[in-house]
């Protein structure tokens, strides 16, 4: 089913088949006994079954490229890059184990400078620098 809105002509594809497929929780248990092979530790394995069920939680366990689209726009605007950028990696590697190349064509963001970083260091250095500068005035 295809409808045409707005008056650019945008046309968007309502749930067809191809794009959706219910899930159980039987296709995560699965999926994570897989990546616990790989040798991951105990932290990694959680942090990427709380990924994931946040994403299927919010998705109704039913894949559907808009409502996914949706939980993407919704991590983007309330976290980090860096955060959003590893959902979506964990994310993609789960659909493309189930077969659905879904979001495949999602251009992530590059990552930013951490400038806060680079002051602390920065300020760090003139610390450094002053207390010498203190310690050279002391002596003579």
């Amino acid at each position: 089913q295809m409808r045409i809105s707005g008056a650019y002509g945008l046309v968007v594809m309502t749930s067809p088949s191809h794009l959706t497929r219910l899930l159980g929780e039987n296709d995560l248990f699965k999926y994570i006994k897989i990546i616990e092979l790989s040798g991951i530790n105990i932290d990694h394995k959680k942090q990427v079954t709380s990924a994931l069920k946040n994403y299927l939680n919010y998705i109704g366990w039913n894949i559907d490229k808009t409502k996914s689209l949706e939980y993407f726009k919704l991590l983007m605007g309330r976290y980090s890059i860096a955060y959003y950028k590893k959902q979506i990696y964990q994310i993609r590697k789960f659909l493309v184990y189930i077969g659905i190349n879904l979001i495949n064509d999602i251009k992530l963001p590059s990552d930013t400078i951490n400038l806060y970083l680079q002051i602390i260091y920065i300020t760090y250095k003139d610390y450094i620098y002053n207390i010498e500068k203190y310690n050279e005035r002391d002596i003579i």
